[in-house]
């Protein structure tokens, strides 16, 4: 018996033996419950409005342009927490704001330089840390100015899910880097779930400390649903989600959102700073 266990150590059985002993550790161990810290929730609001002057066209009025505006109260703070509510109708159905989670807590702007255009570095941008242990960032975190956090919900009837990040910094720079944080509480463990993505720049996403997706590749303009990822997996109780987004040029936004098995949409509904009971 002793020789059978020596045996199974030097063969590698110590990796082994750790790995798991690490799982199970992280299994009982990690909590990704939000901060208690109640913060006060910026609303963002994207409407469309006519645009002034004539057109040449008698029988089609001008593009409808697009007006920006906050709405907060200095009295009125949220914890960061989103419900996640099953839809319960087949197909994807049309999608609207709650459809896409649209509350997070964004940190940022970095910037990095043009340089790093050149070539194969960009990717660099996006898959080295800006800070240590990226994918547990809770968004109480410290950075240095002028990046820091802020809790936003996002609304826009024109393009549902948007979280235009341009528009929110205000940052005339190209090159620039943002985290957004959230977290989904879920009544029940929720598995096949499939993730949708769009980003105008790279992005990466971390659900629960594990990477879960990743865009690297050309330019692209950020429109719902580019990217799908299958396999997706909640727990019951809250959900960490970390999403990293790099601007290669002036428009800098990301979509997410989430559906079930058989690829409805889940909604996501912003709780507010009560601490709720979980079934």
């Amino acid at each position: 018996m002793l020789m059978s266990i020596r045996n199974f150590l030097l063969k590698g059985g110590v990796t082994v033996l750790a790995t798991v002993l690490y799982a199970c550790h992280s299994i009982s161990t990690d909590k990704f419950e939000p901060p208690p810290k109640k913060q006060i929730e910026k609303q963002y609001i994207i409407e469309a409005k006519q645009s002034p002057g004539k057109t040449n066209n008698k029988f089609h009025s001008p593009e409808p342009a697009e007006t920006h505006f906050f709405l907060s109260s200095p009295r009125t703070k949220y914890r960061n927490i989103n419900e996640v509510v099953l839809n319960g109708v087949d197909g994807n159905g049309f999608l609207t704001n709650v459809n896409f989670v649209t509350r997070w807590n964004i940190l940022g702007p970095f910037f990095y330089k043009a340089e790093k255009l050149a070539g194969n570095k960009i990717k660099s941008v996006l898959h080295d840390s800006l800070l240590a242990d990226e994918k547990k960032l809770t968004g109480g975190e410290k950075a240095a100015a002028p990046a820091k956090w802020q809790l936003v919900r996002f609304e826009s009837p024109r393009k549902p899910g948007e979280i235009n990040l341009r528009n929110l910094f205000k940052d005339k720079r190209k090159y620039l880097i943002a985290y957004a944080v959230t977290y989904l509480r879920s009544a029940e463990a929720l598995s096949n779930l499939t993730l949708y993505t769009g980003s105008s720049g790279y992005i990466k996403v971390w659900i629960n400390y594990q990477l879960v997706h990743a865009y690297d590749h050309t330019k692209r303009q950020g429109k719902w649903d580019q990217d799908a990822v299958r396999n997706i997996k909640l727990k019951k109780g809250y959900n960490l989600i970390v999403v990293k987004c790099v601007a290669l040029e002036s428009s800098w936004n990301f979509y997410l959102r989430l559906a079930d098995a058989s690829n409805s949409p889940l909604k996501f509904l912003p709780v507010k700073a009560a601490k709720p009971k979980l079934k």
